[in-house]
């Protein structure tokens, strides 16, 4: 590219020529005023002197960050009250590439999550799998192109992700494509609307997550209404690991997730009587394997001190099932085994919860809650039964339901 001899660090861009600021500088010569013609016909990415290419356009996200920073910390925090004339003190105006531009920093503020840009993990997925590919969105169509990367990619099934979390991927890199790689258009102006409503509203009030919490009362009532053993086993142990219930079902695959294989559990007795579970599945959130564990030994770091007994029954259910087949899907039954299935169990034995919105996540946040509130772990051993690598992560996660508290306390 060429760069502009008065502004180092800044390249120049034809037709016209004109001096674009590059990733994390400073000032700069703004150039001739940008024609309605010139706005038309190039990508938002371009006003930040990125190119419109694989490489370019994840450079580009990894530093949005900076320059959405810059932009949202550039408002005056209060009116100056000093002698007229004078330089107010404290930030600057906010940063545009240029007055016209401001439809090229739109897209960013669009996608900020206010800490990092929500299209990120989905373009970094769609840059690696183009480089075993070959494909690049700078050449050709660009949707056609991000369309055959994620179809071929998908098909064949070389990564451990989800599909529920390909597709999410291929739809982000869609939007990042329609916002920053193409002209904007019909497409780009009714995106634009659409998300800037949205984050405005977070942006001027909380984020209210309805998902409620339940009791540990409530988990033993409904083992108690007498369930299916592998159902019984699934609640309880979900409950005493603290675990997400996707991980604790099945095991994801490229085309669809799979049951989890009963080979994947592994129970122990010790002389004293003391049981020890351990199933090895997948974490979708951190990509990674992991060991679910519980035990019915008080001294054990894996021992729940709020638990419901899943370790007796797990040994059942690992007795019944031995090493072949599927874990928690028994033949005999009418339907298999999914998450809503617990749910529906647990709503059905305690009406009080038909009035409130639980969910399947519903029973890790609930599981945290209890621990916390009735002061029965600390933090950090909060964190290491339900496999926290950060506390910040396991705050999010603890919340109370003022109304079941109260009915709880008076049954």
């Amino acid at each position: 590219p060429a760069f502009c001899q008065r502004c180092p660090g800044y390249r120049l861009i034809a037709n016209p020529p004109r001096c674009h600021p590059l990733i994390g500088a400073g000032q700069h010569h703004r150039g001739p005023p940008v024609t309605m013609e010139d706005r038309s016909s190039r990508p938002a990415i371009l006003a930040y002197g990125c190119e419109p290419t694989n490489r370019g356009s994840l450079a580009f996200l990894e530093a949005a960050p900076n320059l959405v920073r810059r932009a949202l910390l550039g408002h005056p925090t209060r009116p100056y009250a000093g002698s007229a004339g004078a330089t107010p003190p404290g930030p600057r105006a906010p940063h545009l590439p240029h007055p016209a531009d401001a439809w090229a920093l739109a897209p960013l503020l669009a996608l900020w999550s206010g800490t990092s840009m929500q299209v990120l993990p989905a373009v970094r997925f769609f840059t690696r799998s183009s480089l075993l590919i070959g494909a690049d969105v700078g050449h050709g169509n660009v949707f056609a192109t991000i369309t055959a990367v994620f179809s071929i990619v998908a098909a064949w099934g070389a990564h451990s992700y989800a599909p529920s979390t390909i597709s999410t991927y291929y739809f982000n890199t869609i939007r990042f494509a329609i916002l920053f790689l193409k002209p904007p258009g019909d497409r780009f102006d009714s995106l634009i609307r659409k998300l800037l409503s949205t984050r405005i509203q977070r942006w001027t009030g909380p984020t209210n997550d309805t998902r409620a919490v339940f009791h540990r009362q409530h988990v033993l009532k409904a083992l108690a209404d007498e369930p299916t053993l592998e159902l019984a086993a699934a609640i309880a142990f979900c409950w005493d690991t603290l675990s997400r219930v996707g991980s604790l079902i099945s095991i994801p695959s490229p085309l669809a997730p799979k049951p989890m294989p009963a080979q994947n559990l592994i129970v122990t007795t010790s002389e004293e009587g003391h049981i020890s579970v351990v199933l090895s599945t997948f974490e979708k959130s951190s990509h990674s394997w992991v060991k679910l564990r519980t035990s019915s030994n008080p001294a054990s770091p894996f021992y729940n001190p709020a638990n419901v007994g899943s370790a007796r029954l797990m040994k059942a259910l690992h007795h019944s099932r031995g090493h072949t087949g599927n874990l928690w899907n028994n033949t005999s039954a009418p339907r298999a085994l999914c998450a809503q299935h617990m749910v529906e169990r647990l709503v059905a034995s305690n009406p009080a919860l038909k009035d409130i919105r639980i969910t399947p996540h519903s029973f890790r946040i609930s599981g945290v809650s209890y621990l916390v509130f009735n002061k029965l772990a600390t933090i950090d051993e909060v964190c290491h039964l339900g496999r926290w690598r950060d506390a910040k992560s396991l705050r999010s996660y603890v919340r109370e339901n003022d109304q079941l508290r109260s009915q709880v306390a008076r049954s």
